[in-house]
């Protein structure tokens, strides 16, 4: 869940679009946004049941809706060594709880990039930690209602 496990970069090359050659976006995207631009690039739809999105809008420039956090969850079963995380990252803070017990974290990572200072622990940024607590929960429930739907 921290900084230099989940950022990691990635290129996107389409000889037939030499407007995506040599361009770097810092917003976040995701490995599920993979087979949507995949499917994009050969002329598919993506089925409605595919989470991610296409990056086809990056070529041109940046898209004018685009999402401002993400959601993060390491959920393997049966290993003591990796613990079972989620977490939301937006463009301020990173929000990561840990499902085998009762502690959290929460980063600043604008001002903490190596992620050091565990504001969770701080009792003024208990609000924080609620809200992003919050916004776990009502995703954790969307993702939940969305597979008992189909």
């Amino acid at each position: 869940m921290h900084e230099q496990s989940i950022r990691i970069p990635m290129i996107i090359y389409d000889p037939r679009s030499p407007k995506s050659q040599g361009r770097t976006v810092s917003l976040p995207v995701l490995n599920v946004d993979i087979t949507p631009t995949i499917l994009s690039l050969a002329g598919l739809e993506s089925p409605e049941e595919y989470q991610g999105e296409s990056l086809i809008p990056f070529f041109e420039g940046t898209p004018d809706l685009w999402r401002t956090g993400i959601y993060l969850e390491h959920r393997n079963e049966n290993n003591p060594k990796l613990l079972k995380t989620e977490g939301y990252r937006d463009d301020e803070y990173k929000f990561i709880r840990y499902d085998d017990n009762d502690y959290v974290e929460l980063y600043h990572h604008k001002s903490d990039v190596n992620e050091t200072r565990n504001l969770a622990l701080d009792k003024s940024y208990l609000g924080k930690v609620n809200y992003y607590a919050q916004v776990c929960d009502s995703i954790i429930q969307k993702l939940l209602d969305d597979r008992k739907s189909k």
